[in-house]
């Protein structure tokens, strides 16, 4: 049957702890051990979990070979040797304890997530350890030993760390309404990470309107706390009229946490070709990616050299990463859009490791996005508030174009109450403001005639009713200053609410008197036309008569008189002499008689019409004194 011992294993793992010089150990040579460590020894070598097994009163260490990783630096020289001494660093403050329990009490210890600091890469290294302790008894049932598990959990731990920073930098720059408030959201967002980010610078560029010509140093002085700077400019400010920033040259201080506000440049030029840190910068914004920064480089500037003050265990900075902020990356591939960078400090206890440098960009990418949400709320503030700026000049425009209008405005309520009118409206009406209709109309309606009244009615119901607007023209009564009626033409339309409720009633008046009266005159003109036209008729018809008739008479006795000269020329017998009876004679003298008179009458007449027909003037009058004795005696 084969056999699955160490000693007998050709695992390298195995073959390295045979390997060992166990009798310079304080266990001494495999040869002299208890069968019970050797059964240890193969089950540790089983066990796919890092374990190792601690064993006799110096605790002498044998360990698998997934205990190697965890190890570190620690191994070779930590097998067969004391963890008293190879982890010294932490056994007297986190295992003694442990190992006095299991002594005294004979009791099993576990702790989860347990951070530990050690030296395993030359540094000391931050870890974080799921691990247990489980005495080891002998035949006489003392505690001879422990079996140890040591599991690490530092990459979960470090992700839940660094995740919640990144949540943390959403949460405060979503709530950020402009680009000063962004700022304190981004110190915000790193402030509790104080492991991760022992400190973070934050600068803002400006354009050149902005830009001084050499930094200083400003007298606040608080550590491990956020330091706001009170020269940060708005992002939209230094955008150019082709709504592109300016080539970022020099930058202000936008806040700080982890280092005193002494410590830190307020106003820095990064244009500057030079290498290390500006050099460091301009990739960063060009790349739009964070790019690592060596703290030990000559050229690094002294105030990122200084510890963090309450941060990051308080130890040097080996490292720094320049994170660019940049809203947007579309059609800019030199960083002109960028608005700014912060450097943060990295971890001296970690490495900047694929895990590490992956949310270093992810924690990039959030203060991008974000500071693009904001850029696109302060852009829409700014607008919002030029909008608000204009309505209010042109509110002020229409309201002194509305009072010193001479058409009347006014606004009154579903109820006809008033609710504004200007000065024109009150002088053409005399109502008091804020009197209610009358049943439902408007609050003006006393002021309307009785003739015109069922025309506001009905054109107060096309308002109210159906909500349309329409154009009415009343008469209004005389007022305490016009002491004379009046029309006016108005123009009236409904208001409505978002729900389609009437909200208010808006119209003018237009005083249409002139207009009116211009109305009444031409009618009445018109009229005095037809009756002249008229009479004009009836004169001639009369004129007609009186001269037809003395005419037709006229024509009579004359046709009568020629009648009796022929027929008694023609019962003549001397061709030189008429003879005509005294009857004849009575009849022609009656005829001439008549026609004298017809004519007469007509030559009256004519004087008539001369005297009343239009071109009168045709015919000159003269006064001149008269004795009335004298026109009686002429008129008889």
């Amino acid at each position: 049957m084969p056999t699955f011992g160490w000693q007998d294993s050709e695992s390298p793992h195995a073959q390295f702890i045979r390997g060992v010089d166990w009798s310079a150990t304080a266990i001494g040579a495999p040869e002299t051990w208890p069968q019970q460590l050797h059964q240890m020894i193969d089950l540790i070598l089983l066990d796919p979990t890092p374990s190792a097994i601690m064993w006799g009163d110096s605790l002498t260490m044998v360990y698998n070979d997934g205990f190697v990783e965890f190890a570190g630096e620690k191994h070779p020289k930590l097998m067969g040797g004391t963890p008293m001494v190879s982890y010294a660093e932490v056994w007297e403050a986190q295992f003694a304890p442990i190992i006095k329990l299991g002594r005294e009490e004979g009791k099993a210890t576990r702790h989860k997530d347990v951070p530990l600091f050690l030296k395993r890469h030359g540094y000391l290294e931050e870890v974080f350890v799921d691990y247990t302790f489980i005495p080891l008894t002998g035949n006489n049932k003392e505690v001879v030993g422990f079996y140890h598990t040591a599991v690490e959990t530092t990459d979960q731990n470090l992700a839940r760390r660094r995740t919640q920073t990144l949540i943390d930098i959403g949460n405060h720059a979503g709530i950020a309404r402009d680009m000063r408030q962004y700022w304190d959201a981004v110190l915000k967002g790193f402030e509790n990470n104080i492991w991760d980010v022992p400190y973070a610078i934050a600068y803002e560029f400006h354009n050149d309107k902005e830009r001084d010509s050499e930094s200083y140093n400003g007298s606040e002085n608080r550590s491990n706390s956020r330091t706001r700077s009170n020269r940060s400019a708005s992002f939209s400010e230094s955008v150019s009229s082709s709504g592109r920033i300016t080539i970022p040259r020099a930058c202000s201080l936008a806040g700080v946490i982890g280092k005193p506000m002494t410590h830190v440049p307020l106003i820095l030029n990064v244009s500057i070709e030079e290498e290390g840190f500006h050099q460091v910068v301009k990739k960063a914004i060009s790349s739009g990616e964070p790019v690592r920064l060596e703290i030990a480089h000559e050229k690094t500037p002294e105030w990122l050299k200084s510890n963090a003050q309450g941060r990051a265990f308080e130890e040097p900075i080996r490292h720094a990463v320049v994170m660019p902020i940049r809203p947007t990356t579309r059609n800019d591939t030199e960083g002109l859009n960028a608005i700014g960078f912060v450097v943060i400090g990295l971890n001296p206890r970690r490495s900047y490791d694929d895990d590490y440098q992956r949310y270093t960009r992810l924690w990039s990418q959030q203060l991008a996005t974000s500071a693009a949400s904001v850029v696109l709320l302060e852009q829409e503030n700014k607008r919002q508030m030029r909008l608000k700026a204009q309505l209010s000049i042109n509110e002020t425009r229409f309201s002194r174009f509305a009072e010193m209008s001479n058409v009347a405005m006014w606004i009154v309520n579903p109820s006809g109450v008033l609710i504004y009118g200007n000065q024109s409206w009150y002088e053409q009406m005399d109502v008091t403001e804020g009197a209610p209709g009358e049943k439902g109309l408007p609050a003006w309606a006393d002021c309307v005639s009785d003739d015109t009244r069922p025309t506001l009615v009905d054109a107060w119901k096309s308002l109210t009713g159906d909500q349309i607007a329409t154009n009415f023209e009343i008469r209004l009564n005389p007022t305490r200053a016009t002491k004379q009626s009046r029309w006016v033409l108005s123009s009236a339309f409904p208001e409505l609410a978002e729900d389609g409720s009437l909200k208010a009633i808006w119209g003018c008046n237009t005083d249409i008197s002139h207009q009116k009266l211009a109305e009444e005159l031409k009618e009445q003109r018109l009229l005095d036309v037809l009756e002249a036209k008229r009479q004009s008729e009836s004169f001639i018809d009369t004129v007609s008569h009186e001269m037809r008739n003395p005419l037709s008479a006229i024509l009579q006795c004359a046709d009568g008189v020629n009648t009796s000269i022929m027929e008694a020329r023609q019962s003549s017998e001397d061709p030189d002499h008429t003879d005509i009876d005294r009857e004849g004679l009575d009849y022609i003298v009656e005829s001439t008689q008549t026609i004298i008179l017809c004519a007469q009458h007509q030559k009256r007449i004519i004087n008539v019409c001369i005297l009343t027909i239009p071109p009168c003037h045709l015919i000159p009058l003269f006064e001149m004194p008269l004795f009335l004795q004298f026109v009686l005696d002429f008129a008889v």
